[in-house]
């Protein structure tokens, strides 16, 4: 058994582990090989959950289980030919009677797993050209996956979403490192401490070790300090482990123009956006140019789809997003980029203010936008966009009204209590 150890502290995703193990049982009854390709964002937690369904499934593989650390983030990742050497030396094959060349390699390794039970488990791999070689192809087996990587296509695999904890869960995550008396006298920091982790399990996991060393701080005390989104990020690190870190092994693999990309769309002031948006954002490129990017972006994990034509920032990738531009970009490219967002949100609000009180005359009283805002058809498509953005618009508009969109020589501008490097 190749396994790593479970978690002793494991809380939380009890419908994804059950819906895990509900696969394995078909697996293990010989129905079918079966493979589940567990996604999500960096520092999601699909490892320790892997681990844990794995670890717990051990007894209906009784052939043994294999593990493998792909480095799919790395910029060098694991050679699939290597992986298949060392899988079949752990079955058994001496070295002199390995062939020679990758296909043969995956010959081998399944003929040798046919009638077997196992269970293999594909830690970080980068795409499906690594891993197909290593996915056995009689019944009996069972393979789980995961990768950040959302463009894993493989025939018949089941994809796993990993998103983040609920509060619920989130709490319990602390009450098992921390011990439930502890938490459960601070329930209100402790809730508050999921919500300005995002629910990111890295980042509580992370905060309760903070806590755990200094069992004279309260959580509350931790959760003031994260309540300043400028340290918030400082803040959550521990020994080697920070979730900035986590956020930099995507950025990394990102060539330039997606790496723009990425830092500017972050300078929006609302909970999501539209390829309209992120055309806008970025300048000078076509909706369906943005469309294409911000894809790319889902696809490495790093951007969440949320229905259609909605993308949106995990609040803790968006502070990694604007703390790289502040260091990136020029002032004036991040002040003309909020600008035209500015122009944006206002010539759809505008837009919103025609379409469902065709005869208000507030469209004549405002400042008229540089460039058209989203295009809303009619009252019920206006509708349907003040309940998407709900009370962030207003923030958005309090924020302009406080901070101003930034002076007309792109120099950041500073007010009493305005964000640092948000001057725009």
């Amino acid at each position: 058994a190749q396994l790593p150890s479970a978690m002793a502290d494991f809380a939380g995703r009890r419908e994804l582990a059950a819906g895990l193990h509900e696969l394995l049982d078909g697996a293990a009854a010989g129905r079918a090989p079966v493979v589940a390709v567990l996604t999500g964002l960096g520092g999601a937690g699909k490892t320790a959950l892997a681990v844990h369904v794995a670890q717990q499934a051990r007894a209906r593989f009784p052939d043994g289980q294999l593990y493998v650390d792909l480095h799919g983030c790395d910029p060098v990742p694991a050679d699939t030919a290597d992986v298949l050497t060392r899988f079949l030396s752990a079955l058994g094959v001496p070295d002199s009677a390995l062939p020679d060349g990758l296909d043969q390699l995956a010959a081998l390794y399944r003929s040798l797993l046919a009638g077997r039970r196992m269970l293999i488990l594909l830690d970080s791999a980068k795409d499906a050209a690594q891993i197909r070689p290593l996915l056995p192809g009689t019944p009996g087996c069972a393979v789980l996956v995961t990768s950040r990587s959302r463009t894993i296509a493989l025939s018949g695999a089941r994809t796993v979403e990993v998103g983040v904890l609920e509060e619920a869960e989130g709490v319990g995550l602390l009450a098992a490192v921390l011990g439930r008396d502890r938490v459960a006298a601070e329930r209100c920091a402790a809730r508050e401490l999921v919500a300005d982790c995002g629910g990111l399990p890295l980042a509580l996991r992370i905060a309760a070790a903070r806590l755990a060393a200094r069992p004279g701080r309260t959580l509350a005390d931790l959760a003031a300090r994260l309540r300043d989104e400028r340290r918030r990020l400082d803040e959550l690190r521990v020994g080697d482990l920070a979730v900035h870190a986590t956020f930099r092994i995507g950025y990394e693999a990102l060539d330039p123009e997606l790496a723009r990309t990425f830092r500017i769309l972050a300078l929006a002031d609302m909970p999501s956006f539209c390829r309209g948006a992120a055309a806008v954002l970025l300048g000078g490129i076509s909706e369906d140019e943005a469309e294409e990017r911000v894809e790319r972006l889902v696809d490495a994990g790093l951007l969440e789809c949320q229905g259609t034509d909605r993308y949106h920032y995990h609040g803790l990738v968006r502070l990694f997003a604007r703390r790289l531009s502040e260091r990136t970009d020029s002032p004036r490219e991040r002040c003309e980029a909020r600008r035209r967002f500015l122009d944006f949100v206002l010539a759809t609000v505008l837009e919103v203010v025609r379409n469902s009180k065709p005869h208000s005359v507030l469209p004549s009283l405002l400042h008229r936008p540089a460039m058209p805002g989203r295009a809303l058809l009619d009252a019920a498509s206006s509708r349907e966009w003040l309940d998407d953005a709900d009370a962030r618009l207003y923030a958005f508009v309090d924020r302009v009204l406080r901070y101003g969109p930034g002076p007309d020589d792109g120099a950041e501008r500073r007010a009493d209590g305005a964000p640092e490097g948000d001057g725009c």
